[in-house]
């Protein structure tokens, strides 16, 4: 039996569903009446924030905006949060002030454009793609026309996708001369029977499908050449962190480097896809393949579960299966922010690599961690666009 409770008009109004069968036909009229909320109106669909305080949830935080489900057993679509969502991330790293609004400005691009996709109608997986391609499009992030070069001097982009409902999967790797390397990661899994394609072989079957091919040379920025430089004459200036955030905007105009970037969105219909896109590393071995790209390291979905997009040093994510992790902590009912914030903490503990990322849980909460020293992210909640790039930094605009 279920007994749901509402505050209407200052009058307490209760329901009692005997069967749990017939949860699906009271949906529309309780989350009309707003069941299925905490009754806090001023608190954000962050993780344990309120209006006004942007400190990040601890282990007793309370999950805002969750549906109610009437058993474990019934956690399909019909019992989530029902609010579309696209939460994107920028790439965790060592990101020096003459960025930061470049960077921001992009992540909330991408969040409105996955946004736009839901609101109409669209698939998570669509959300994933629109939000990926306009951080692709843009020289300020790791990945299609600001991708990093190779140690030979080239492109070599991966990405992949993925959806929670089917477990479909695809994924691209050391594509040179893809403009949105996120769009063939999706053909592969809409198109072909397969998981990966790389290198030639992708590059064909993006001609053979219509997606068009783009001259590596437009593709390649002078900061990316710039960074190349700077890497071969000294490898180990790129990971430090003190070099990197001291650089000024008048000495060079070098992207430091950062991880992927990525997107996790669930739509009307509860259903979860994720997503992610890279240059991979700067000065990078030829042929290599960014492991944050990887099914199970660097993103995961499962509609009974959740959904994970990650960025960092990908090859210890790969090895700890970290994404599949997260997104298993999150069906044991761990919120999204505290299955990432618990997994990337043991992932220091086990190698000394920082990183971050953003999940959505089956129950629509969401959870954005990262313990580098910045990383930019964004979602739009209804007509609130939330976005940050500090710790503890959380800033909202009205969405007209």
């Amino acid at each position: 039996m279920l007994n749901l409770t509402s505050n209407l008009k200052n009058s307490q109004v209760q329901i009692y569903i005997e069967n749990p069968r017939m949860f699906a036909m009271w949906l529309p009229f309780l989350a009309k009446f707003n069941f299925f909320h905490n009754g806090n109106s001023n608190s954000s669909p962050i993780l344990g924030e309120k209006s006004g305080d942007s400190s990040p949830p601890d282990e007793s935080s309370e999950i805002q905006e969750v549906a109610v489900c009437p058993s474990k057993n019934m956690t399909n679509s019909i019992c989530r949060k029902l609010e579309p969502t696209v939460l994107v991330h920028g790439g965790a790293g060592n990101i020096p002030e003459y960025l930061v609004s470049r960077k921001l400005n992009c992540v909330k691009n991408a969040a409105l454009a996955g946004y736009k996709v839901l609101k109409e109608g669209g698939s998570s997986e669509a959300a994933v793609e629109a939000a990926i391609k306009v951080m692709e499009n843009d020289p300020v992030m790791n990945a299609g026309v600001g991708s990093v070069l190779n140690l030979e001097g080239k492109i070599e982009s991966d990405a992949c996708i993925m959806v929670g409902k089917t477990l479909d999967t695809g994924a691209i790797t050391a594509v040179q001369d893809i403009a949105n390397p996120i769009s063939l990661a999706r053909l592969v899994m809409e198109k072909t029977p397969h998981v990966l394609f790389a290198s030639v072989g992708a590059r064909k079957l993006a001609c053979e499908n219509g997606i068009p091919l783009a001259d590596p040379d437009t593709l390649t920025t002078l900061a990316a050449k710039q960074a190349l430089e700077e890497y071969k004459q000294n490898p180990e200036a790129d990971l430090d962190p003190e070099n990197i955030v001291e650089k000024k905007e008048t000495d060079l105009d070098i992207f430091p480097r950062t991880e992927s970037v990525g997107a996790v969105a669930i739509d009307y219909k509860g259903r979860i896809a994720v997503g992610a896109s890279s240059g991979g590393w700067n000065g990078k071995t030829e042929g290599k393949f960014n492991e944050a790209c990887s099914i199970g390291g660097g993103v995961y979905a499962d509609d009974d579960m959740g959904g994970v997009s990650l960025t960092g040093q990908g090859t210890y994510m790969l090895r700890m299966m970290l994404a599949y992790h997260i997104t298993r902590e999150m069906e044991r009912e761990t919120t999204a922010y505290n299955a990432i914030k618990q997994w990337m903490k043991l992932l220091s503990c086990k190698f000394k690599e920082l990183g971050g990322g953003v999940a959505i849980s089956k129950y629509g909460d969401y959870g954005i961690f990262f313990n580098t020293e910045r990383m930019p992210w964004a979602y739009q909640h209804k007509n609130i666009l939330y976005y940050g790039i500090d710790k503890d930094d959380v800033k909202k605009d009205i969405v007209c």
